[in-house]
Formats: C-alpha cells, structure tokens, sequence
C-alpha cells in the first residue's frame, strides 16, 4: 500500500480534511480527490513537498453537487425552468469548448454527474479526463467507444461525440417530466420535420400547439395521429367514442364500456371499472394506443372493439371512415366546454408553470386555438356527417345525456345493435349502468383518487361534476355572450343548436 503511486477518491463521498495520511505514500504520482467534499490545506510532506512536480486541477467548490444527484434522488427537486436552464449552461460551455478557444476541444464524458451545480444551480462542466484538442484535420481520429456507454457512442466524428452526449443528457434531465410534458424532444424525425412548418401558438399546458390538417395540438398527439392514421386498421364492428375535450368524455367512456361488455362483465364487485380508470378500459388512439411512435397489436382484442378519439372526422383513419364502423359523437355547450377545459388544464400545469389566466385562454378560445380546436368546427363537421350517414354517427348533446340518461343509453344501445331485452329493463340493467357509472361511484373509488394514468396525469384531474351551466359561476357577462355570438354565427343554418 505504502508503494502505491496511483489512488482515485473521487465519487467517495469524503468530507472534512484532506486526510494528512496521505503523506505516507510517498511514491504517490497520481491522486484523484474530485467530487468530494474535502477542504483545508494540501498535506505538506511527502508526495506534496515538492510542489514543482506536484500537479493539481483545483475546482471552485459546487454547494449543490452534481446534476445526476439532483435527478436520480426522491430528496432533490428540480422544476421544469430549473432544468432548461441547466442544459442552457451546458450548451453555452460546450460551445465555448468548440468555438471559443484557438483549439477546439473535446469533452467526450458529458453526463449529469459530470456537471456540477453551485449555491445559484449554475451549470459547471467539468471532469476533462479523456477531453482531447483537437487540432486541424482531426475531426475524424478515433472510432473507438470512450468511457460510459450510453453516453459516448462509438462515433467516427470526434466534434459531433458532445452533440449526442447532450441529448442523451437532455432526455435524462426532462425524463422525470410527466409523459404529457414531454413533447418535441420525444418526437420522430418526420413529425420534427412536419411541425416546423406548420403554424405555431402558445400552449395551454404543452409549450406550443401546431395547426395541423386544420385543427391545433401539441407536437405528441399529432405524432399519434400521422401514426393513427398510417397504420390503424377498422373492424366493421368496431365502436367510437369522439368527443370533443371535456365534454363528459370519462363519463360516457365507463357508460359504453359497461354498455358493450355487460355480457361479459356482469355488474358485481368485481367489475372492471371499479378497479381501473375508464380511460385505461377505453383507449385514445391517438393519446394512448399510437402515442410515441408506438404501433400496437390489436388483433387479440376482442370484438366489438372499443375505442377514443378526438380526431376530427376529416383526419380519421382511412379505414375508419370507409368501414362500417360506429361513431358515437358527444359535444356539450361551448361555455362549459371552454370553463372545463380552462380548470383542467390548470391542474396538468406543474406548480412552477404557473396558472394560465381565465382572460387570456379565453381569447385563445375564441380564436379556436385550444386543443382540438376550433371546437366549432370539430362540432359542425361530426353534425353534418350524422345528418349525412345517421347509421354510421350517432350525434348526442352533453346536455340531454345528463337530463334524459336513461333514455339516451337506451338510444345508444339500440343504435350500437345492443339494445335492452325485456328481461335486462325488468331487472333494472339501465339503472344499474347509470349508478356505477355514476360521479359519485367513480370519483370516490381508490383508482380514481390516487390512480395516474401511464402518461403521468392524476386520475383525479377528470373528475368533476360537469353540472350543466356551471359557467355561470367563472364567466363574466361579456364573455358568455361573446362565446354565445360566435356559436350563432359559427352555426347559422346549419340546424345545430347548444
């Protein structure tokens, strides 16, 4: 031990004084002591004593420590501002390291617990162990894999190596980010592209919405439509539920689950829907099914198969609209769509985002920049098309469905070719579906008050009472007739009335 002339600390945890100890080795040449926690004075005998053949690399101290402690601990948090910014200092130093000295160089180990956070959570790299300058006509030096997998690939262009090193960083540093915050740094090549000339807005809780064939969305769901629409393929038995955004969506999915399957699940204590959350036993397509570039398997589904959508009709599958399949269409009055939708997406917004206030999301309502929108025309389109084929769309009014419920499943059922034998409506089967479907059942079951679903919304945040004109408690006078004109207009001779 004492013969020793190499000794890496580093990564150990030590605090205090650098240990006098090592002045026992006197053959020490090489001495790593980096991310630790070690201060006063460099031990003055042996190897230190003579300081002209004793070289050290001496970082300013970092209070905070490193990125990957912040990242990888339950103890430390970093909110979404917090963490660009970080990455925003990575980049400034990786281009200095390219760009700003005579000889570029080279990081090759970026990875979080190489940069280094001080008492402001500034970014610091560091750990320059493998760096190399690069001189002229050394782009390409090395094809060898250095260091951590994953991190450094084995490349040939040395100056691109700190380019995927980032990304890799970046993935890792939003990776704790609910799923539906993740959105253009989790997209295909293709739909990078497509969105990058499509028309832009603000976000109400992703950072931006696109325009895309005519209606707006964050980057993640228009991936999952192109995807839809590519590779999905109708039954003619398949059933839809489309609806535009909170327009009872949850609630009407658990009616036409238990609806559809009440053969299979008979209504006990062990149905379905008391143990998962309607939107994991009715499936989005787009949201869920083809999210993140994903082409599922739905041969083994059973039919009639189940789905969501809030696709407008013009950007359904192919299959979808030639088939024989049924749509199942609920919209619901614009006031209370735009009070819903403004409260919900509030609760998706983290703390640190800050609230989107009820004037300016209103504006953006109006102008039909909101997701899936304009709510108008998404309406009108599915209107026509059930005035056109009322055998394939069957067109139903939030509204009434909360007045007449009874009767509306009724109607559902027989439209679907399910209706209610003598036997099921002398049993009470109607009245059945409606109470477990119910918002005091749902909303008080264990799933429903702690569950999230996989793209990391709380089960919670779609339940509430949806009583009909509850935006006579948040909207203004002006505002309501200024959403009232629009719809007149919007709906003028068409019959359509909310």
């Amino acid at each position: 031990m004492l013969s020793l002339e190499q000794l890496d600390l580093s990564h150990n945890n030590l605090s205090g004084n650098i240990p006098k100890s090592l002045e026992a080795l006197k053959y020490l040449t090489y001495l790593d002591v980096s991310f630790n926690d070690l201060r006063g004075e460099v031990p003055s005998g042996a190897p230190f004593r003579n300081f002209s053949n004793f070289k050290a690399l001496v970082l300013e101290y970092m209070s905070n420590g490193s990125l990957g402690k912040w990242l990888y601990s339950d103890d430390y948090v970093l909110d979404i501002f917090q963490r660009i910014n970080i990455m925003i200092d990575v980049a400034y130093a990786l281009e200095y390291l390219h760009y700003g000295y005579s000889m570029p160089i080279v990081h090759y180990y970026l990875k979080p617990s190489n940069v280094l956070l001080d008492e402001d959570l500034v970014a610091h790299l560091s750990d320059f162990g493998i760096a190399k300058l690069l001189g002229k006509g050394e782009s390409n030096a090395y094809t060898t894999t250095l260091r951590t997998l994953g991190y450094i690939a084995q490349v040939k262009l040395l100056s691109y190596t700190p380019i995927f090193s980032i990304g890799i960083m970046l993935s890792q540093t939003s990776a704790s980010l609910p799923r539906y915050l993740q959105q253009e740094e989790i997209l295909e090549q293709e739909c990078i592209a497509l969105i990058s000339s499509l028309p832009k807005e603000k976000g109400w809780v992703a950072s931006h919405l696109y325009k895309y064939q005519g209606f707006w969305n964050p980057p993640r769901h228009i991936q999952g439509i192109m995807t839809c629409q590519e590779h999905f393929e109708a039954r003619d038995s398949d059933v839809f539920l489309v609806t535009t955004p909170k327009s009872g969506t949850t609630w009407l999915k658990a009616v036409m689950f238990t609806l559809i399957n009440r053969m299979q699940y008979p209504i006990n204590q062990e149905h379905p829907l008391l143990s998962k959350n309607p939107h994991d036993l009715v499936p989005f397509l787009e949201i869920k099914l083809y999210a993140d570039n994903q082409i599922p398997d739905l041969s083994s589904f059973k039919s009639p198969r189940l789905f969501a959508t809030h696709i407008p009709i013009f950007s359904l599958p192919k299959f979808v609209r030639d088939s024989s399949c049924k749509l199942v269409y609920l919209c619901r009055n614009p006031k209370d769509i735009f009070v819903s939708l403004w409260q919900f997406t509030n609760k998706l917004r983290l703390q640190e985002m800050g609230s989107n206030s009820l004037g300016e999301t209103f504006d953006m309502f109006c102008r039909g920049v909101n997701i899936y929108g304009p709510f108008w025309d998404h309406v009108l389109e599915y209107w026509k098309e059930s005035m056109e084929k009322p055998h394939k769309v069957f067109f139903l009014k939030y509204e009434n469905m909360k007045e007449r419920p009874a009767d509306n499943l009724r109607c559902i059922a027989e439209f679907l070719g399910c209706p209610f034998s003598n036997e099921e409506e002398e049993s009470g089967m109607v009245e059945q579906i409606l109470k477990l479907c119910s918002f005091d059942t749902l909303s008080n079951l264990e799933i429903n008050r702690t569950g999230r679903l996989a793209s990391g919304e709380e089960n919670k945040a779609f339940f509430r009472r949806g009583e009909v004109g509850d935006w006579k408690n948040h909207l203004p006078t002006e505002m309501a007739q200024k959403l009232d004109q629009i719809t007149e207009q919007k709906f003028s001779g068409t019959g359509l009335k909310l």
